[in-house]
């Protein structure tokens, strides 16, 4: 049996440093820019290499993740930095946005690519449109069961890699636009305010409905052994160096031993021993066994910690609660009332234990006691009463440990060479510039005169009734409740996430769409192209293809799409960076709908279940809707932006879509999104997503 790799994260130098004391395979990080964990300490460029090194002197990999969506103005810096990553000998980079593959492909042929999750690979048809498009692993979402695994793993020989340990996302990871959408900080480009986080209500109930337990696949180490994953992959590039030691050395025991031998239990009760002190939340096995119907704990706070009681007493900065936890001087701790989320962390100065009932001392008078949001507490009032929650987040005695692993420090001074505002390329000399020359070749693209066209998509054929513009060109989302009625359109959408099982389905029906001729479709996922293998179809990129900038359009265009529907949550000055590069004949622009902010496959709350609802924290509003065992999260009111189609026309964008999708058929409401893209009827914008404010 092949062996299999335990896969640890390392968002700071002491994390780095914990994941190889631990025997990791493979480590993977992030610099500064472009990963999807910008909040994390990172790595600047100038000490990656000599990290690398370190991890290499003592056989471990190291992947860089670089797997952001990347704007027209930022691709010479990724350059330079994916230079500085080749250069620097990484194992591989970990990439989402297609314009990486193709500056990689062209500039840096010997720096292997895994796709990232954020590329929503979730079915055997993605896994060979991967490996196709020169990957050689893909991480695979998290949604997935060990069936769904097995089958794409027997479907295609590319390397696999699945998460087996941490935090779950609400959403299929790539799929999310809601902390966009709400702040403009996209998960897209690793700046995710991670809102499903917060405190959510609705009618007369609140609890943090949309935060999930997290990850444990420890319990099924035989099954993944087995079912043809190359990488088992443990989250937490945000977490602190105690939980990458521990959860490594977990699974790191489990995978290496033998479950015949005569010590495996003993073996599987040290490792759950580790694991069971990550100080993190309630655990869940997801999907992967059988579909969890317990995957959310409304009452519980979104805080990092493990759960130890509420305070049952408290005076000044001593407080007493009830825990069968064994605690400790140096312990680190985190206190809040799960009411107004103010938490803070704080150290214990004296503990005292009687039977269950502990006194803490604290070591932070009220004054210097800091919550989550940098917030200080005045000097009159403790920072803990009576009722608040505490957690525990750290061992005081292991970080004596860890204090012995941090005094090792593999930097030293960089390897690159910096030459101005150019670099000096090592891994590819011919790419070496110096001042303000380019080192990259920006494609080229003559798609601004095409005739204008408007775009209905719909989800419900009730709306045919009352569509009566025959100019607009209707487009069908389809979903497995209307495959059946697909005949009479020209025009469908793929919809972003399809279970492998389904496969076969959705590939039949498009087959027999595909017998007609001048059919025209919209892909979601890079596995979307597979459907079209034999078959003569006009492809298109719908909304969840991201482009962002020429060389993903670029990437596109030279596997047979025609158009592209601009990213929603892109601002203007970007969209207008696009049509200065010749791509706005070739672009569609989303001008209004209730779009999927975020796609889940999780089984919601019962209080959620089986309802369109509105779900509200602070301001913001939004709507639930399940469909086919997946729930989407939509903006409470249409987003508008017909005010901004002049602008949009200067710039040459001629192609526009009016998103009719989660809204019951409306006469009135077809109407006046009618008369307002004519220029008839004013529709007020008060919800406009990034166009006017900078995507972050």
């Amino acid at each position: 049996m092949k062996k299999i790799e335990i896969l640890a994260p390392a968002g700071s130098k002491e994390s780095f440093i914990a994941a190889v004391s631990a025997n990791a395979d493979a480590i993977y990080c992030g610099l500064n820019n472009f990963n999807a964990r910008s909040k994390a300490q990172n790595f600047n460029p100038r000490q990656i290499s000599s990290f690398i090194d370190y991890a290499h002197q003592n056989n471990t990999k190291v992947y860089i993740a670089f797997n952001t969506l990347i704007k027209e103005n930022e691709i010479k810096e990724a350059a330079e930095l994916i230079d500085i990553i080749s250069s620097a000998k990484a194992d591989a980079i970990i990439v989402q946005d297609f314009a990486v593959i193709s500056l990689i492909t062209k500039y840096f042929p010997n720096l292997k690519l895994h796709l990232s999750t954020q590329g929503a690979i979730h079915n055997s048809f993605g896994a060979l449109a991967a490996k196709k498009s020169g990957f050689k692993r893909a991480v695979l979402a998290r949604e997935l069961s060990l069936a769904q695994i097995k089958s794409i793993s027997r479907a295609c020989d590319i390397e696999l890699e699945i998460f087996v340990h941490g935090s779950l996302c609400f959403c299929v990871s790539g799929l999310c636009m809601l902390s966009s959408f709400i702040g403009g900080r996209s998960a897209n480009r690793g700046s995710c305010s991670q809102v499903c986080r917060r405190k959510w209500s609705f009618d007369d109930k609140e609890g943090f409905y949309l935060s999930p337990k997290d990850l444990d696949l420890s319990q099924y180490i035989k099954d993944l052994k087995k079912s043809g994953i190359s990488s088992l992959k443990i989250e937490g590039r945000m977490k602190n160096p105690q939980y990458v030691y521990k959860t490594v050395r977990a699974y790191k025991m489990l995978a290496e031993a033998d479950e015949n031998s005569s010590n495996w239990a003993d073996i599987v009760q040290e490792a759950n021993t580790l694991l069971s002190s990550d100080f993190a939340r309630v655990k869940t096995s997801f999907n992967f066994a059988y579909k969890s119907n317990h995957i959310f704990e409304p009452e519980m706070p979104k805080q990092i910690g493990a759960f130890l009681g509420e305070v049952l007493e408290s005076e000044d900065n001593k407080f007493k609660i009830k825990t069968n936890a064994l605690l400790n001087i140096n312990d680190v701790f985190k206190a809040g009332s799960p009411k107004d989320e103010n938490y803070f962390r704080f150290k214990a100065q004296e503990i005292k234990k009687d039977g269950e009932f502990y006194e803490i001392t604290t070591t932070e008078i009220a004054s210097q006691a800091r919550n989550d949001k940098g917030q200080t507490y005045n000097d009159d009032i403790a920072p803990i009463r009576k009722g608040y929650f505490i957690f525990k987040t750290a061992d005081g005695k292991f970080n004596d440990f860890l204090s012995v692993i941090a005094g090792i420090d593999p930097q030293s001074p960089s390897k690159q060479k910096q030459t101005g505002i150019g670099i000096y390329c090592a891994s590819n000399p011919a790419m070496t510039t110096k001042g303000d020359d380019n080192i990259i070749t920006f494609p080229k693209f003559n798609k601004n005169k095409t005739p204008a066209q408007l775009f209905l998509k719909i989800d419900d054929i009730g709306w045919l009734k009352l569509i009566k513009n025959k100019e607009a060109s209707i487009i069908l989302a389809l979903n497995k409740d209307n495959l059946n009625k697909a005949q009479g359109f020209d025009y469908f959408e793929i919809p972003p996430f399809i279970d492998e099982e389904d496969l076969v389905l959705y590939q039949k029906t498009i087959s027999g769409i595909c017998k007609s001729q001048n059919k025209s479709f919209f892909l979601n996922n890079l596995g979307h192209f597979e459907f079209f293998k034999g078959l003569k179809a006009q492809l298109n990129a719908g909304m969840f293809l991201y482009v962002l900038n020429s060389f993903s359009a670029d990437f596109l265009f030279k596997r047979g799409v025609k158009n592209f529907v601009f990213s929603i949550e892109d601002d203007y000055k970007n969209i207008s960076k696009l049509c200065a590069a010749g791509l706005a004949g070739g672009g569609i622009f989303y001008m209004s709908g209730l779009a999927a902010l975020a796609i889940s496959k999780m089984k919601a709350h019962q209080d959620l279940q089986n309802k369109e609802i509105i779900i509200k924290s602070g301001q913001d509003q939004f709507k639930i809707i399940a469909k086919e065992n997946i729930d989407y999260i939509v903006p409470a009111i249409p987003i508008m932006l017909f005010n901004k189609k002049f602008r949009l026309e200067k710039l040459q964008i001629n192609k526009f879509l009016i998103d009719l999708s989660f809204i019951k058929p409306n006469e009135a409401y077809l109407n006046a999104v009618l008369n307002a893209h004519s220029g008839k009827q004013f529709l007020q914008n008060n919800n406009e997503f990034n166009f006017d404010r900078n995507l972050k």
